[in-house]
């Protein structure tokens, strides 16, 4: 949660965050080693009408239509209605 952050600034924590992780590996046996990608949906709500249910929703929509249009390791933003970027 970034309370109070935009767009803007919530893409660019989102980013950070995929780019720490992109690429990192976490060695399980001799033989296993799992590289971990994240993919991130940003919800930009309005504090004052937004209930937790449908902030996670939108952030939620936004993760499955990132994958579906750009793949794996990606981050979208979601603009709920009345919302303005």
């Amino acid at each position: 949660m970034l309370p109070y952050a935009g767009a803007a600034q919530a893409g660019a924590v989102a980013d950070d965050l995929r780019r720490a992780v992109s690429g990192s590996a976490i060695h399980l046996g001799d033989a296993i080693t799992v590289v971990l990608s994240i993919s991130i949906g940003i919800a930009l709500i309005d504090l004052e009408t937004e209930n937790d249910e449908s902030v996670l929703a939108a952030a939620d929509r936004a993760i499955y239509e990132d994958k579906s249009r750009d793949g794996r390791a990606t981050a979208r933003i979601a603009v709920q209605a009345g919302r303005r970027r």
